[in-house]
């Protein structure tokens, strides 16, 4: 995809894509120059999200506030690189992976701008999208109440259906779980976005293969959360059929991958044990992983 509908700015040690509309006020609350970039930041409302926190940045001229999320590295990598990368391209290729995204209907929050800060010899990547004011990550929304069968129901439907649309649009998420769902149920209807796309990829159709990996990251999620919510077989029944709707070919295709995905799930199961164990003899002596 091309930068149309996009501004750059770039000063020493900041590298920054935004979207034409919110180029004005940017500038106002200096955006495109390094030391205003990080004053922005510093004196923002902070908020949780992702791998850390995150920044809430309002101006007279935008009609929402936008959250930057600073990109983290995953995995073991990340407790030692944190946001350290080598490159300005990260954010600005995750940015465009999001507006091909957008493009084909899925359910993301609106891309804002893609920004990337140096310090020292390495770079911090930033991704800007529209705040919504009103919706919580699942795991959040599950830990604010005793939910009932109807309302959860409600929500694995929702889930289900913004999940399908996101793969249907060509992306395969990479690292589903109930932290980087958002839903909003405060309406008539529940809505429901995927966010922090850092391990999506984009594929012209993602395979059968591809989605039943996305749906056990989830399911794993959720055991890993037993103690908010039960996986009540029912529960997950609607949300496989709400998943694969009237396409009995994809069904077919996604029980097929069940026995492969379930013997993924055992090992995680003895690797969540072990690392339980390692942590609980680790406190025992007073250090901690």
């Amino acid at each position: 995809m091309t930068n149309s509908g996009l501004r750059r700015f770039v000063a020493y040690g900041l590298r920054c894509l935004i979207l034409e509309e919110y180029e004005s006020g940017a500038r106002t609350i200096g955006l495109d120059q390094p030391s205003s970039f990080d004053l922005a930041l510093a004196e923002a409302e902070r908020c949780a999200g992702g791998r850390g926190e995150n920044y809430l940045l309002s101006c007279p001229s935008w009609t929402q506030r936008v959250r930057i999320r600073p990109l983290r590295h995953g995995g073991w990598l990340g407790h030692w690189s944190g946001d350290r990368y080598f490159t300005s391209r990260r954010s600005e290729r995750e940015l465009r992976n999001w507006r091909i995204l957008e493009t084909k209907g899925a359910p993301i929050p609106g891309i804002v701008l893609a920004a990337s800060r140096r310090r020292g010899i390495f770079w911090t990547p930033y991704l800007g999208t529209v705040n919504l004011e009103k919706a919580m990550s699942v795991f959040e929304w599950l830990s604010a109440e005793n939910h009932s069968f109807a309302s959860l129901q409600t929500v694995a439907l929702a889930l289900a259906r913004s999940i399908r649309a996101f793969h249907d649009a060509g992306g395969v998420h990479g690292d589903l779980h109930l932290g980087n769902l958002l839903i909003d149920d405060s309406g008539d209807q529940t809505q429901c976005w995927l966010v922090d796309l850092d391990h999506s990829t984009l594929k012209d159709d993602p395979t059968a293969s591809d989605r039943m990996r996305d749906l056990m990251r989830l399911w794993r999620s959720i055991e890993k959360a037993d103690d908010l919510v039960s996986l009540d077989p029912r529960i997950r029944a609607c949300f496989f059929a709400a998943y694969c709707g009237p396409d009995r070919q994809l069904r077919r295709a996604l029980i097929a991958r069940f026995d492969t995905e379930k013997r993924r799930l055992i090992r995680h199961r003895i690797a969540w044990q072990f690392r339980g164990g390692l942590e609980r003899c680790a406190r025992s002596i007073g250090i901690t992983i």
